[in-house]
């Protein structure tokens, strides 16, 4: 019983430290527009696709913080 909780508090700690690893930089250039816009709202922002890609690509930036 205690190496299944032991387990699950391993997975759980592995979890945590996924969320606050820094993020690594992405290269935004081969990602399509559809891509950019689950990034996006990833961090809560909706983007217009009818827009240019590089446009959609500096508001992504901008949202991550990685201007």
């Amino acid at each position: 019983m205690f190496d299944w909780f032991s387990k699950k508090l391993d997975e759980v700690f592995e979890g945590i430290d996924n969320i606050f690893k820094p993020h690594k930089p992405l290269d935004y250039e081969s990602m399509t527009k559809l891509e950019l816009e689950e990034l996006g709202r990833l961090h809560g922002i909706e983007l217009d696709r009818r827009k240019k890609k590089s446009t959609l690509i500096e508001e992504v930036k901008k949202v991550r913080g990685d201007t």
